[in-house]
């Protein structure tokens, strides 16, 4: 049943699920991992990106090395794009030396060294890399785009949703299940989720001389548990996913059951595996 009433407020979770007598409320979201300082990050190189991207290149793919923006300000993706066609028009009539490097590719030939745009908000490192007489030129003149580098796993991310779904409809009077579907080139496993739920992951040395091996341990800094206790206890359980339309059929799962919920989710009637923890935590 989509968007069921819930006593005590206006807001209504996504779904209440109905089985014979076993009832428990459904709130799903998408956690892309992505922080709002990253998106606004990349909507910047993007629209660098998009002028470079829109110039007319005869006979080389632009290879984009490097692409750095420097300062809070928005870089002119016009006047950078501008900058890169002179630059490739000196090279061609002769008034600059076109900068050769030792790369080699049997079927597109030699990489031609490279163009720098340089300055205090940007910088911008380029290779001219020559076509084949076999490739067909696309719309765009860009043929690699820059390599993305990132530290870190979806654990921020997972947390932030979830906790922002926990406390949303006050005290319930059924299990309530949350479901997020994790999606990010980053990709996500057990361990990322665990980390997001259980705690960020520790070891400690004992001041032994002769314990050699540490010991792993969760921080208190998890969904389920804070340095104060158990936190977020409205919420039932956890399904974390990984899902996209071209992998339904084999999607990974993570079902947790939280150890201290006031109302429970009984996990033996559902047909998935799911984890529950055992002794202390």
């Amino acid at each position: 049943m989509p968007h069921p009433i819930v006593k005590g407020t206006s807001k209504r979770p996504d779904f209440l699920a109905v089985k014979n007598d076993f009832e428990f409320y459904i709130e799903v979201k998408e956690a892309n991992y992505v922080t709002e300082s990253e998106v606004a990050s990349s909507k910047r190189e993007s629209a660098i990106l998009d002028a470079i991207n829109r110039l007319i290149i005869s006979d080389f793919w632009l290879v984009i090395k490097e692409l750095t923006i420097k300062s809070a300000a928005q870089p002119s993706g016009k006047s950078i794009a501008r900058a890169i066609k002179l630059k490739i028009e000196e090279f061609a009539s002769g008034c600059l030396p076109m900068p050769m490097n030792s790369k080699e590719n049997d079927e597109l030939g030699s990489v031609i060294g490279d163009i720098v745009i340089d300055n205090d908000d940007v910088r911008v490192v380029i290779d001219l890399l020559p076509q084949s007489k076999k490739a067909i030129k696309g719309e765009g003149s860009i043929g690699v785009y820059p390599m993305q580098t990132f530290w870190g796993g979806p654990e921020d991310s997972i947390r932030t949703s979830i906790r922002k779904k926990a406390t949303r409809y006050g005290e319930l009077d059924k299990p309530y299940l949350i479901c997020i579907n994790a999606l990010s080139t980053k990709g996500v496993s057990r361990e990322g989720v665990e980390f997001a739920l259980l705690g960020s992951p520790t070891v400690i040395y004992s001041a032994d001389p002769g314990a050699c091996e540490g010991k792993w341990k969760f921080e208190k800094d998890g969904v389920f548990l804070s340095a104060r206790g158990p936190q977020l206890t409205r919420e039932s359980g956890v399904l974390v996913t990984n899902v996209f339309p071209s992998n339904i059929h084999v999607a990974p799962h993570w079902f947790y059951k939280h150890p201290f919920a006031r109302n429970e989710l009984y996990f033996s009637e559902f047909d998935l595996s799911y984890h529950h923890l055992v002794g202390s935590y």
